[in-house]
């Protein structure tokens, strides 16, 4: 397919452009403020390649921030269960990211899957994606450097910024942490649903405590099937919120909710302060208690096998 270069370069219909060694092919997503292709990579007239492109709108979206997002991936090169991130610029008005691993199912959507079946997680399956997620974000958090002295973090996790693959998780989009400096204040970033309550009216705010909270968030999803806040959290009801007990978790063993409990305290300082301290804890738990790890691949190998309809309605919504 070949493009005329007169024709305006839209974000959201890149499909036959070409971007330094690669064409870009099918849609594959939308989200994190971006569109998600595959590419094929042109060596010698041969496709290959599993790298994909996410492009972003520049009018809406400054290259800046594109960048600062590319290169706080880049800086995690070394930590296990981070996207990497090839290359990052600015295409015909279009700021991009080249990807080196495609988005496989993303939690959310296995979550879906998972109790529209009437199945759920096992306690050992939500634990063991759980402290898979705390264990990547324990390398992320000791990464430190002049602008990040307390260690970095991520920002927005949620069940659709992981995806699960056979070999295990992949956490995806750094947006929010990449440009901590550069918000408003009072601004809110993130995702209301499982934010961390210092960080809804302050940016600034976020730490890794921020990030050991939306990991708390996430578990009681895995747990329960449902949202751990029962109403869109608008500024009237995060007011209320701010002063509530951890949601309850009724019909669920106390060790669960006591490990429940510490991750979203609703002041930081009540939260465990490293995520390696949580996964410690999750570990120690889980042995006390005779629960298994879940290896991922298993995880992700019952979700190929429940062969789920193309239909992902659900009470599961995580509205950014």
């Amino acid at each position: 397919m070949s493009v005329s270069t007169c024709e305006k370069v839209r974000f959201d219909n890149l499909t036959g452009h070409t971007i330094g060694k690669y064409r870009v092919g099918n849609f594959l997503a939308q989200g994190g403020g971006g569109c998600v292709y595959r590419l094929e990579r042109l060596e010698g007239g041969n496709v290959g390649g599993g790298e994909v492109v996410k492009a972003f709108d520049l009018p809406a979206l400054s290259l800046h921030r594109v960048s600062a997002e590319g290169q706080y991936i880049q800086s995690l090169v070394g930590v296990r269960g981070v996207v990497r991130c090839r290359s990052f610029g600015e295409y015909q008005g279009i700021g991009y990211q080249i990807l080196e691993k495609m988005p496989g199912a993303n939690l959310l959507h296995i979550a879906r899957a998972f109790f529209r079946a009437k199945r759920g997680f096992t306690h050992a399956e939500a634990l063991s994606i759980f402290l898979e997620t705390c264990c990547i974000m324990s390398g992320i958090e000791q990464q430190r450097d002049s602008l990040y002295p307390d260690g970095k973090y991520h920002g927005d996790i949620k069940l659709s910024n992981l995806h699960l693959f056979d070999d295990g998780l992949t956490l995806f989009d750094f947006y929010v942490a990449a440009n901590r400096y550069f918000f408003q204040p009072e601004l809110t970033v993130g995702t209301n649903a499982t934010m961390a309550p210092e960080t809804f009216f302050n940016p600034y705010a976020h730490s890794v405590r921020s990030d050991i909270y939306s990991a708390g968030a996430m578990l009681y999803i895995l747990l329960t099937g449902k949202m751990p806040f029962p109403r869109e959290r608008s500024l009237p009801d995060f007011l209320e919120y701010r002063q509530w007990a951890p949601f309850p978790m009724e019909g669920f063993p106390p060790f669960l909710f006591d490990l429940y409990s510490r991750v979203v305290s609703i002041k930081p300082e009540q939260r465990w302060p490293y995520f390696a301290t949580v996964v410690d804890e999750t570990e120690r738990i889980m042995r006390l208690n005779g629960l298994t790890l879940v290896p991922m691949h298993e995880v992700f190998s019952t979700f190929l096998l429940m062969q789920i309809s193309a239909d992902t309605t659900s009470c599961l919504d995580e509205s950014d």
